[in-house]
């Protein structure tokens, strides 16, 4: 599976460790280099939002900004958003209370 032996080997370790499997040792391992990484979350949330994987809030939740940062990394990578209705009605909104 690993062409590294030591990385399969310390990965047979992770049970002693308490996790309850490598499976969850991974999942852990992804989440400590995510929180560390915020290019990283950016761009994974970005991609996925692009994939039509994840929506817009979800990309926000990944990426950890809030909507009009998101908004912003979205057109700076050239992503397009995909607005829905309720999306449009709430903008219509906001700019009918605005005036």
């Amino acid at each position: 599976m690993f062409e590294n032996k030591f990385l399969g080997l310390e990965l047979e370790e992770v049970k002693k460790l308490g996790f309850k499997n490598k499976e969850e040792f991974i999942e852990e391992s992804i989440r400590t280099f995510l929180a560390a990484r915020k290019d990283l979350r950016i761009s994974l949330a970005a991609n996925m939002y692009k994939d039509e994987k994840i929506s817009l809030g979800k990309a926000m939740e990944i990426s950890r900004l809030n909507i009009e940062e998101m908004k912003e990394e979205l057109h700076r990578r050239g992503i397009e958003r995909k607005t829905t209705d309720m999306e449009k009605s709430s903008e219509r909104a906001l700019k009918y209370t605005r005036r």
